[in-house]
């Protein structure tokens, strides 16, 4: 691996790319609805398909928040007690 934490050759970018990619698919389609959805016009499924990635989207950032928020409040709290 390079320093930066990407891997070095071009296969390892473009699996650990592709795998970010597997990982929304699978997402959206298992807790989202994505794989439910019941349109017949091009129209109707691309508005499915951004209803879906907004809630991913609004989803991910709760919980990136909520992790910052955990890690403040452990920082604050917590900071003079031995881990």
């Amino acid at each position: 691996q390079a320093r930066s934490g990407r891997p070095s050759d071009p296969a390892g970018r473009i699996y650990k790319d592709r795998w970010a990619i597997e990982q929304f698919f699978k997402v959206v389609k298992q807790h989202l609805g994505w794989s439910q959805y019941q349109t017949r016009s091009l129209v109707g499924a691309e508005r499915h398909l951004c209803l879906v990635s907004l809630a991913h989207s609004l989803l991910t950032w709760v919980c990136l928040l909520w992790l910052d928020l955990r890690t403040l409040i452990h920082i604050t709290f917590f900071r003079d007690q031995a881990c």
